[in-house]
């Protein structure tokens, strides 16, 4: 069977080219739908990074002046911290004796009573006045004084490690003795200065 097209060749090459015009247009036209679709999304998260921008902005102007309103205390507890590292430094050296003394006499036990009192602290003001490290070493303090009886000696014991500034309390030596035509106990006893902490360990 013979095919005749009776289309002058003209009009078939017209068609083609429109077909192609066709397909090219269809084309642009997506690329442009697809660029604007894209230049919308762009758009919004544009316009979402801004507001979150305004939003931390806000935040950063509420901090900071909340932190306006704290630099009055900010200061005042500088100049605290300075005073008092200068008392700190004033004062890390010093025992108050008046302090010691007065709860010795709250504690002591009724049938009990001092002789004598001392203290070397020799070492710790000779290394303060030749500006050297003073001792981590508490110097010994030895209380002698008399008792009743053995009791009353063994109550000043537990009385005596219960003032603040002494720690590890011994007791040197307790021994019988006549003292004006009358039976005592005469005794010794060594304590440490709590605020030196490392003073006498392992000692006995």
């Amino acid at each position: 069977m013979t095919r005749i097209d009776l289309i002058p060749p003209e009009l078939v090459e017209k068609q083609k080219a429109r077909s192609i015009i066709v397909i090219i247009s269809i084309a642009f036209a997506f690329m442009f739908g697809f660029i604007i679709f894209l230049y919308a999304v762009i758009y919004v998260q544009k316009v979402v990074a801004s507001n979150r921008v305004d939003v931390i902005r806000q935040e950063k102007n509420k901090v900071e002046a909340a932190t306006s309103t704290l630099k009055p205390y900010e200061e005042r507890k500088k100049t605290f911290d300075e005073r008092q590292d200068i008392v700190k430094k004033i004062t890390e050296d010093q025992v108050s004796w008046s302090s010691i003394l007065n709860n010795i006499s709250m504690v002591i036990p009724n049938d009990v009573w001092i002789s004598d009192f001392k203290a070397d602290l020799g070492p710790i003001l000779t290394a303060k006045d030749q500006k050297a490290a003073a001792p981590t070493t508490s110097p010994p303090i030895q209380i002698t004084g008399y008792a009743l009886d053995h009791a009353a000696v063994a109550r000043w014991l537990v009385h005596l490690s219960e003032v603040n500034q002494f720690r590890t309390v011994w007791l040197n030596s307790s021994a019988e003795k006549e003292l004006e035509d009358n039976k005592v106990i005469e005794f010794q006893t060594t304590v440490y200065l709590t605020k030196f902490k490392d003073s006498d360990k392992g000692k006995k």
